[in-house]
């Protein structure tokens, strides 16, 4: 798996913590962008996704989550220890830029913002997961966290349905689709186990 390559590069970036945030939970981008600390519970491990930033013409708005329902799940003792960490510094660079640091209704409380307080536009995350892409020769977009989530959370066993309540899906469709592919790519791999132990069995 490229995956510890990519979030090497990614790290080196400015926005690493909501890249491997997006690895560790498959949020949308615009449920990353939109994630506010009232909406996580570090004790519990808790994540509420009710909401999203948005881009209509012109500007940026708050929406409610995409099929208008918002979702709770336990996050990763890892996802978990990175939001504490990530908030430690989060204050750190805030008190370090004083009144430079933008406040208003839509960056207020959010998780994940830029060093000067604002909030992630679209264009902004999609360069950072291009460029973390690229150091490792793969051409990635924020959609394929996402993906890579599901995938790694088939590999180590969850059921289709924990998975699809925890990306948000509205129905299970979608899912399967990923489930498919992951579970064909298993076959393959096992098929070539098998020709493998012939080979070395018959010759």
């Amino acid at each position: 798996s490229m995956l510890p390559e990519f979030l090497a590069a990614a790290n080196k970036t400015k926005h690493g913590d909501i890249i491997t945030f997006a690895l560790q939970t498959g949020l949308r981008a615009g449920e990353l962008r939109g994630l506010r600390w009232q909406d996580v519970d570090l004790n519990t491990g808790m994540l509420t996704v009710s909401r999203q930033i948005a881009y209509i013409p012109g500007q940026y708005i708050e929406q409610s989550a995409k099929n208008g329902e918002a979702r709770s799940f336990c996050m990763s003792s890892a996802a978990v220890e990175l939001l504490r960490r990530h908030r430690k510094e989060q204050q750190i660079t805030r008190m370090a830029k004083g009144s430079e640091w933008i406040e208003d209704d839509i960056t207020r409380d959010l998780v994940f913002r830029m060093p000067n307080g604002s909030h992630y536009k679209m264009r902004t995350l999609h360069q950072a997961v291009k460029k973390a892409g690229a150091a490792v020769g793969l051409d990635m977009s924020p959609h394929d966290l996402r993906h890579s989530f599901a995938v790694s959370a088939l590999s180590a066993g969850a059921d289709v349905k924990s998975i699809q309540h925890i990306l948000g899906h509205a129905t299970a469709d979608f899912t399967l689709n990923v489930y498919v592919h992951y579970t064909e790519e298993l076959g393959k791999a096992t098929a070539d186990r098998i020709d493998a132990y012939w080979e070395k069995a018959l010759f």
